[in-house]
């Protein structure tokens, strides 16, 4: 077999491999687009999803095509040196200039982007945990004093409104604890209960409030 016909075969195969992979690459993305599509994400993060799938497949099967390349030439290499082959130290002193010229860029270009991500990833989570907890309490305490002037806000007007009830008299009563049952859909509270002083008359409550005992009567109201 002469060399032009060994380059020739060489070639046709190279050719069905690439087109094998090609076709694997194209396969596994319709299915990985297909998987995504049947799990309801919306169209734009579908498409995000399965280029990123495509691209880490092809960088995949790269690796592996390098990986299986240099592989091959090293143990192709060391067959040759252990025959005594013609040119083999002239040709490992080769493949050690080429690993070693290609592993230089690698190195620098893993150094510098570790460098970078740590620089960024410093940044940030560059604030201490003592602010971040802080910051936390002083929201909390806010929303909380927030919701405490709101309800005292409506319990007084509530209490405006309900002055003037002779809470002797049933229909008093009654009107009362419409107007409880009014306030407390107004409002959305899970309880409005009204007190005579420190005495409890009644009260309205969400049954689905999971409350089983009145709160204890706090300061009056200003």
């Amino acid at each position: 077999m002469d060399l032009r016909t060994q380059l020739a075969r060489r070639s046709r195969d190279a050719r069905w491999v690439a087109a094998a992979l090609a076709l694997g690459l194209i396969l596994a993305t319709v299915v990985y687009a297909l998987v995504q599509r049947g799990s309801r994400l919306p169209a734009a993060l579908v498409t995000n999803r399965v280029l990123l799938f495509a691209l880490w497949y092809a960088n995949v099967v790269l690796i592996l095509v390098i990986l299986f390349v240099l592989a091959r030439n090293l143990i192709k290499l060391w067959l040759e040196r252990r025959t005594g082959a013609l040119g083999a130290r002239f040709k490992t002193k080769l493949v050690a200039t080429y690993i070693g010229l290609s592993l230089v860029p690698v190195l620098a270009l893993f150094f510098f982007a570790s460098q970078l991500l740590r620089g960024a990833i410093d940044r940030w989570f560059s604030a201490s945990l003592a602010e971040v907890l802080a910051q936390g309490d002083a929201v909390s305490h806010a929303l909380q004093d927030t919701i405490e002037t709101r309800n005292w806000r409506d319990a007084a007007r509530l209490a405006l409104e309900l002055q003037g009830h002779d809470l002797a008299d049933p229909s008093a009563r009654a009107a009362a604890a419409r107007r409880l049952g009014r306030g407390r859909e107004e409002t959305g509270a899970d309880l409005v209960a009204l007190f005579d002083g420190d005495d409890f008359v009644q009260a309205v409550l969400d049954p689905r409030s999971g409350i089983a005992d009145l709160p204890e009567l706090g300061r009056a109201l200003p």
